[in-house]
């Protein structure tokens, strides 16, 4: 398995405008916020609202 470094510039793409993953957050460093059913209901809602400009979905999730 690619490390995170790796992970997050090949599959969450940051700084690729709407081909970056919308899940991919940052707080002391890097996550990945598919676990967390609450922050990703937030995020789909701005989503559909169109108020993100990342839109992509690169993945099922991970650990970061």
């Amino acid at each position: 398995m690619e490390n995170t470094m790796e992970h997050v510039a090949s599959v969450c793409r940051p700084g690729a405008g709407a081909e970056t993953c919308r899940y991919l957050t940052i707080d002391d460093g890097w996550a990945c916020a598919v676990g967390n059913p609450k922050l990703v209901a937030f995020i789909e809602a701005r989503a559909k609202e169109g108020r993100m400009t990342a839109r992509a979905v690169n993945c099922s999730g991970r650990t970061l």
